[in-house]
């Protein structure tokens, strides 16, 4: 797998990344990704997975998640009391989480 070019203290310089997912942002623009990024526990970076396979350095876990969860992975997840995807945009402000998932623990 070919790595970029990047100092490890560089502030792109992820800790993982996670390629071949399927990502929902919920932004009209964008509303699928491929790909992550996280440094610091936080994620800095969607894209495709091309582009963020790039920052992955030698020291970078590299999660291929082939589009789907997998045994073993723990999720963290929210999950609302109605499909944000189908419900009409005023009524987008009464969703309401159901129930919250992390580290792979109901919180």
């Amino acid at each position: 797998m070919p790595r970029a070019a990047l100092p490890q203290d560089h502030p792109l310089a992820p800790d993982l990344v996670v390629l071949n997912a399927d990502i929902r942002t919920l932004h009209p623009r964008n509303p699928r990704m491929q790909a992550l990024a996280v440094r610091d526990g936080r994620i800095f970076l969607l894209g495709d997975s091309a582009t963020v396979r790039k920052l992955a350095m030698k020291q970078t876990r590299v999660i291929d998640a082939k589009g789907m969860l997998a045994p073993g992975m723990l999720a963290d997840f929210v999950m609302l009391d109605r499909n944000l995807f189908t419900v009409p945009p005023d009524e987008l402000q009464h969703a309401r989480v159901a129930l919250t998932v992390m580290d792979g623990r109901v919180v």
